[in-house]
């Protein structure tokens, strides 16, 4: 049976966001369509930047859109 995962308001919400939004790792890796370790590992290599607050990650809506437009571009 699939997995069924619920859709954070972030990501349903992810066009109308401006782009100092701060989203979750998890909510980057649903719009991105990568791992968590794909993510972490664009982080380490200074591919995205992230800040922390308390003891969480967070990524800027600016940031996932120019790395999900990076990704179109390699696919063309």
């Amino acid at each position: 049976m699939p997995r069924v995962t619920r859709l954070s308001q972030a990501v349903l919400r992810f066009d109308d966001l401006p782009d100092t939004a701060l989203l979750s790792i998890s909510d980057a890796c649903t719009l991105l369509c990568r791992s968590r370790a794909s993510i972490y590992r664009a982080l380490k290599q200074g591919k995205l930047h992230s800040v922390k607050i308390g003891g969480s990650r967070r990524l800027s809506a600016r940031v996932i859109r120019e790395a999900a437009g990076d990704l179109r571009s390699l696919e063309q």
